[in-house]
């Protein structure tokens, strides 16, 4: 199993908000999702930032977030304001 803290994107923050939903390794992670445990740390973390979301999704890919492909970083993006929209 890989530790989290060894994984890109994901620094003391990330870190602990993924063990507050049960997330303890890197495959953990990628069985979740990141969509998935995005939606799950935002329940203990209001208001929490897309950027999680791309931290996430690049963890499990193993690449800097910023690195992200365009279209796969407008999905998560547009993911992102449904969900803050639904909330509204």
């Amino acid at each position: 199993m890989t530790d989290l803290k060894n994984t890109p994107n994901l620094g003391p923050a990330n870190v602990k908000y993924l063990h507050g939903i049960g997330v303890y390794s890197l495959e953990e992670l990628r069985e979740m999702g990141s969509r998935r445990a995005w939606l799950n740390v935002r329940e203990n973390v209001p208001g929490l930032h897309c950027n999680f979301l791309y931290a996430f999704e690049g963890a499990i890919r193993g690449i800097c977030w910023f690195r992200l492909p365009p279209e796969l970083k407008a999905e998560l993006r547009a993911f992102y304001l449904d969900v803050r929209h639904m909330e509204e």
